[in-house]
Formats: structure tokens, sequence, C-alpha cells
């Protein structure tokens, strides 16, 4: 597990995780809920088989 995640995961500690996105914090489940509401809005109709990354950035460090 070589990811920037895992090297600070200590059994629970959220530690310096929320550091290492761009947005510098973790996400919420409210932050799930509004790409979900998203997706099944008709602003969405035309959105089909995509992976959304609901990360803060941290991906594309």
């Amino acid at each position: 597990m070589g990811s920037r995640i895992a090297r600070h995961d200590d059994g629970g500690s959220k530690g310096g995780i929320h550091y290492e996105t761009p947005l510098a914090r973790l996400c919420t489940p409210d932050d799930v809920a509004k790409a979900v509401g998203f997706l099944a809005s008709p602003e969405a109709d035309f959105i089909t088989g995509e992976a959304m990354d609901i990360t803060g950035g941290a991906h594309m460090m």
C-alpha cells in the first residue's frame, strides 16, 4: 500500500490525510449526497456510465 493515504493510516486516526487533498479536508456524507443528488437530477440526464471520484481532488495528486 504505497499511496499517500495508506502511509498515514495508523489504525483509525485521520492524521494528516486531509492535508493531502487540494481542498484540505475529508469528505463528508453531505459531499456524497450532493453528488448523488446531482446525478439524480435533470441536469445530469445525459451522463451515462461514468465513475465519479468524490475525493476533494486527492486522485489528482
